[in-house]
């Protein structure tokens, strides 16, 4: 049997009724319901068993929180002062772990100032404290280790890195390294790698509107596929609740509301606007809440708000009060950077799946992820983080082997802690690609390689070959910017995509770094190049640009 390939061209929408008929007429050792990272990490335990998974999300992989966060691969330092130690321990160790072995091109270090003003609600004594622990929790007892070490900074020194920020009673700094990351280009390569390992079967757009019952316990679940409207049912030994924000949905008779959803909300603007030269963590002006200022190549990426939600869980969207929260903040951070509206290139909102403690207030809640089971005989899994995707998948998988409820025999060596610190077959180190790129003399930017290397790692080299045969898909969308046909062309050819709106939100990064005022012409763009690669009629075409553009228009409506 050869090694497994993630470039078998089998995962695609072309093959998605195939995958459809293997859901009616397989019966599976492990069905996972939701397809975010959090799903996805499980699958992933299950497929480097061996197990036959399939995995299943009524939307897109990476519809809700997992395309919708700040974007980090941290440690957070933040949880340091509520005493969760082992959460920050555990988040630092899967952080190195991704940055070093697993995705190294995905993850891009970036420097964190911490400024400590006269009166603020951090002391010099507190911020020296816990970058201290910060580095020690990261470094200490685990071969994964982070890109640098913590460095203070005097007024002087701190005014050097960060010449733009306010100085009037500002004292010194503190600055760590933690790491940008594109979270849905991270769930969806995890369900690749997941995929490309055999065993597992992933299909988006498959909702679950029912359990099946024997003598009590749930042996299959009835699903809709939402494209066809064709309802079936899919048969399993073992079940797994990863739905993340909608876990009480898919919930029977549990005796109480597992999740406490809380609104964040980002804004994007041009990163000459506000001037920041690194990342920077803060307290707000106005209720001390800690909130980030972003480097994201040449944006500002400005977040996050932490607000009690109760509406529609598919559609959140920013309102004109997040937004000025935000500008607020950061127009009194950077005094030059007067931020309005005319700022914005995008914003997007995102549901926090938090578990529920009663008396908490919103953004002191834990991040820490739970594992109940219910009489049914449904595994559920709530809370997390990002960054610790790995290891709530890896407890999820050993609370069912605990359990007996993974029937399945697995070799010894598989049932050891840490076993999927694994290498991703699409990882690619920096050395490879600067050699590759050298090599290969191509007639693109250094901005544009550097995007496609971070953005896709291997893939990038598929994309350069794309380009190579024909070079008008090496031509951006638009002038200025990176976007390339020719990443569309991959994605089609090698992803599961079936909308327009899942290439622009969850396959690239176009509907939160395009300008909205140009979102249309791209849009129209790709959607000719999904037109002709999955035969759409102009109809179908059509619904599909008007479908994302309804979308973008809810984002930026104030």
């Amino acid at each position: 049997m050869g090694s497994p390939d993630i470039f078998n061209a089998e995962w695609t929408f072309k093959n998605r009724s195939k995958f459809i008929d293997t859901l009616k007429t397989e019966e599976f050792d492990l069905v996972i319901i939701g397809g975010g990272v959090t799903g996805a990490g499980v699958a992933r335990e299950a497929s480097l068993r061996g197990l036959k998974t399939a995995l299943l999300d009524k939307q897109d992989f990476a519809f809700g929180t997992s395309s919708r966060s700040s974007k980090l691969a941290h440690g957070g330092l933040r949880y340091l002062n509520s005493g969760e130690f082992g959460l920050v321990r555990e988040a630092c160790v899967e952080r190195n772990w991704m940055r070093t072995t697993a995705l190294p091109h995905l993850l891009r270090p970036e420097k964190f100032t911490m400024p400590y003003y006269k009166n603020g609600k951090m002391s010099k004594l507190k911020i020296w404290l816990a970058l201290v622990l910060y580095d020690l929790m990261s470094e200490f007892g685990t071969k994964f280790k982070n890109k640098g070490k913590r460095k203070y900074f005097s007024l002087k020194r701190t005014l050097e890195e960060e010449p733009n920020l306010n100085p009037n009673n500002l004292v010194m700094s503190g600055q760590y390294y933690d790491n940008n990351v594109d979270d849905s280009r991270l769930t969806l390569e995890a369900i690749k790698e997941s995929v490309a390992l055999g065993g597992t079967t992933a299909v988006n757009y498959v909702k679950v509107n029912d359990y099946v019952l024997e003598n009590e316990k749930i042996s299959g679940v009835q699903v809709e596929d939402t494209l066809s409207g064709e309802k079936f049912r899919v048969k399993g030994k073992a079940f797994v609740n990863a739905t993340g924000i909608w876990t009480d949905d898919l919930l029977r008779n549990y005796q109480r509301k597992l999740i406490r959803p809380t609104k964040g909300v980002h804004v994007m603007v041009p990163k000459d606007r506000v001037g920041n030269n690194n990342a920077l963590v803060i307290n707000h002006i106005l209720d001390g809440r800690a909130y980030f200022v972003l480097k994201r190549e040449k944006y500002t990426l400005i977040g996050t708000t932490d607000t009690d939600y109760n509406e529609d869980l598919d559609e959140p969207f920013c309102t004109k009060e997040d937004c000025d929260y935000l500008f607020t903040g950061v127009n009194h951070l950077y005094p030059n950077a007067t931020l309005t509206y005319e700022d914005i290139i995008s914003t997007y909102a995102g549901i926090r799946p938090l578990v529920r403690q009663e008396g908490v207030e919103e953004g002191k809640v834990s991040r820490k992820h739970t594992i109940i089971d219910t009489d049914d005989g449904l595994t559920t899994i709530a809370g997390g983080k990002l960054t610790t995707w790995r290891k709530m998948g890896e407890d999820v998988f050993f609370h069912l082997i605990s359990n007996e409820k993974i029937t399945k025999e697995i070799p010894e060596d598989k049932l050891k802690e840490g076993y999927s610190f694994k290498p991703f077959l699409i990882g690619l180190q920096r050395e490879e690609w600067d050699k590759y790129v050298a090599e290969k003399m191509l007639d693109l930017s250094d901005y544009t390689l550097d995007m496609l290397y971070q953005q896709y790692g291997k893939g990038a080299m598929k994309i350069v070959e794309m380009i190579q045969d024909v070079p008008e898909k090496g031509i951006s969308f638009i002038e200025d910017d990176y976007f390339l046909p020719a990443e569309i062309h991959y994605i089609l050819q090698y992803e599961l995509a079936p909308r327009l709106i899942d290439v622009m939100c969850r396959r690239t990064e176009i509907a939160i770094k395009i300008h909205h005022s140009k979102q249309r012409i791209i849009a129209e763009k790709v959607a000719n190049i999904m037109a002709t690669f999955y035969s759409w009629d102009d109809k179908t075409k059509s619904n599909e640009i008007e479908h994302y553009m309804d979308y973008i228009r809810k984002t930026i409506w104030f």
